[in-house]
């Protein structure tokens, strides 16, 4: 979940849905694509102003790839602790590759 909230933030990014695996799409699935802008920003700014659309025939909704939780779901309710970072490099190491990232692409992450 946090995933999908941390792409929805950046304005620079959308979902995308490939329906199948193969030629050369070799994904099935949503994925986030950085894409710039979607739409013009005349576009965007008469949308902006337009009332929300109401459920029609060219309403696009999603629904999630798992199972509804029924009787033999396991909900995990705690993790056990963590010794280091994850990603196995020493904090510091994994700090400044982070910022390397963050200045190639010279935006925040």
């Amino acid at each position: 979940m946090q995933d999908i909230l941390d792409v929805s933030r950046d304005p620079d990014v959308n979902y995308v849905w490939i329906a199948r695996n193969e030629g050369l799409t070799r994904f099935r699935g949503w994925f986030p694509m950085l894409t710039g802008y979607a739409m013009s920003k005349e576009n965007y700014e008469t949308f902006q102003q337009a009332a929300w659309p109401g459920d029609r025939d060219a309403t696009i909704t999603t629904q999630p790839f798992w199972p509804e939780e029924n009787d033999e779901t396991i909900i995990v309710e705690t993790h056990p602790e963590l010794s280091h970072p994850a990603s196995g490099l020493p904090e510091e190491e994994a700090n400044d590759m982070l910022e390397k990232l963050k200045r190639r692409h010279g935006r925040p992450m």
